[in-house]
C-alpha cells in the first residue's frame, strides 16, 4: 500500500488474485478496503481459510465487481494501453495450486509469462509460446518449471518471488541449476529485494533495488505503462496487479 499510494494511485483496473492460498491473498482485503477496483479477477476455487473469509467480506462490504468466470483462451485478449494479456491457464477443478490464473502479457515484441503456483500438470496441458521474462512458478518449488516447460518457453529472465524467513527451502537448487544450465539469467526477492523491470517494447532491463518499495517485505507484481514505456515491480507474491498509470 504504502507504493501504490506513493505513486498517488487510488484506483486498480485490473486486480488478479492468482488462486486462494493465503500467501497470495493475505493482504488484499487492504486494497480492496483502500483503493477503487476496476475487475477483481480470482478463479472459482475457494478455501476454507480466515484469510480467504476476510477477503470475502472485504469484497461484498466494498461492492467489488468480480470475475470468477475465467477461461483460458490465446484468442481472448484483455487490453491495457498498448499491452495486452490472456488467461493461458484457471482450472478450478483441482488443487488450489493448479486453480492459479496463469497470464501472458505482450509488451510491442516483448513478453511476460506469470505462473502463480501452477505445476507441471498444467505445464504439460498449456500450448506455450516463447517468452522473454518469467514470473517463475510456486517460489520456485520442484512441483513446477520443469526443463519440458523450459525447452518451450525459453525466456531469457527468470524472476523468483520468496521470502527470506524461508521454512520450506525455496527456491529449490535443482530449480535454480534447471534454470542456470538453460542459461536463464536469474532475479531473487530474497536477495536482490525488489526488482524493477522496464521495456519499451524492443528491449527489456532489470535493476535490483536494495530496498523494498512498499515497505511491507511481502512480494507483489505490479505492471504499469507510461509515456510507452512497460514497467514491472515484484516485491510481493501475495498478489498481483495489473494497473495502468
Amino acid at each position: 500500500m504504502q507504493f501504490l499510494k506513493a505513486q498517488n494511485i487510488d484506483k486498480i483496473d485490473y486486480f488478479i488474485l492468482t488462486h486462494c492460498d493465503e500467501d497470495h491473498i493475505g493482504g488484499a482485503y487492504k486494497i480492496l478496503d483502500e483503493l477503487q477496483i476496476g475487475t477483481l479477477y480470482m478463479p472459482n476455487k475457494e478455501n476454507d481459510t480466515q484469510t480467504y473469509e476476510r477477503l470475502l467480506k472485504a469484497i461484498e462490504r466494498n461492492n467489488v465487481n468480480v470475475n470468477k468466470n475465467l477461461k483460458a483462451s490465446k484468442e481472448t485478449l484483455y487490453t491495457i494501453g498498448n499491452a495486452s494479456w490472456k488467461i493461458l491457464s484457471v482450472d478450478a477443478k483441482n488443487n488450489l495450486n493448479d486453480s492459479s490464473i496463469v497470464t501472458e502479457l505482450k509488451y510491442g515484441n516483448t513478453k511476460y509469462l506469470f505462473m502463480g503456483d501452477a505445476t507441471t500438470r498444467v505445464e504439460e496441458m498449456v500450448e506455450w509460446d516463447k517468452v522473454d521474462v518469467l514470473k517463475v512458478a510456486h517460489h520456485g518449488s520442484n512441483s513446477s518449471t520443469s526443463q519440458l516447460f523450459l525447452e518451450k518457453v525459453k525466456p531469457k529472465y527468470a524472476i523468483i518471488s520468496v521470502g527470506r524467513d524461508n521454512s520450506h527451502n525455496l527456491p529449490d537448487i535443482d530449480i535454480i541449476e534447471q534454470l542456470k544450465n538453460n542459461n536463464i539469467k536469474i532475479y531473487r526477492t530474497d536477495e536482490n529485494n525488489t526488482i524493477w523491470l522496464t521495456s519499451d517494447g524492443a528491449k527489456i532491463e532489470i535493476n535490483p533495488l536494495k530496498y523494498n518499495l512498499d515497505g511491507t517485505g511481502r512480494k507483489q507484481a505490479i505492471l504499469f505503462e507510461r509515456k510507452y514505456r512497460l514497467a514491472f515491480f515484484f516485491n510481493c507474491h501475495e498478489y498481483e496487479v495489473i494497473q495502468l498509470f
